[in-house]
């Protein structure tokens, strides 16, 4: 089961760089952001990669219970993403739009991962 640990950290690890590359092109062409890129995607990445172990773990031991696993990463990730924020919102009387997203592009990305692999488990582990 080590190999699914490997197989996923090296997919999220591509595509967290892929997207981080991406928008560190556009930081450098467009603006200045409040948080810097490779803050954000380490944010993202150490989160999805924690929720993924987590999930993974939680489907080798309780196989009834991935569904409410990922539900409850998802509200801890959730309240981690709003104490992220704080600063930023605390700092200007409007949100910027272009940090909320440099925010929210990637949380959507790395949520539709987290979601697709969480439903390839309950139905491989449904047959």
């Amino acid at each position: 089961m080590k190999n699914i640990y490997v197989k996923q950290g090296i997919i999220l690890f591509v595509m967290h760089l892929v997207l981080m590359l991406i928008t560190l092109l556009l930081e450098n062409t467009v603006t200045e952001f409040f948080y810097s890129v490779p803050l954000v995607f380490l944010f993202f990445f150490i989160s999805t990669l924690a929720v993924v172990f987590l999930i993974t773990w939680v489907n080798q031991n309780f196989k009834d219970y991935v569904g409410f696993a990922f539900m409850g990463l998802l509200l801890v990730k959730g309240l981690a993403c709003i104490l992220f924020l704080i600063p930023s919102f605390l700092s200007e009387p409007k949100p910027n739009f272009k940090d909320l997203m440099l925010f929210f592009i990637p949380y959507f990305i790395f949520l539709t991962y987290e979601a697709v692999f969480s439903i390839r488990l309950i139905n491989r582990s449904e047959n």
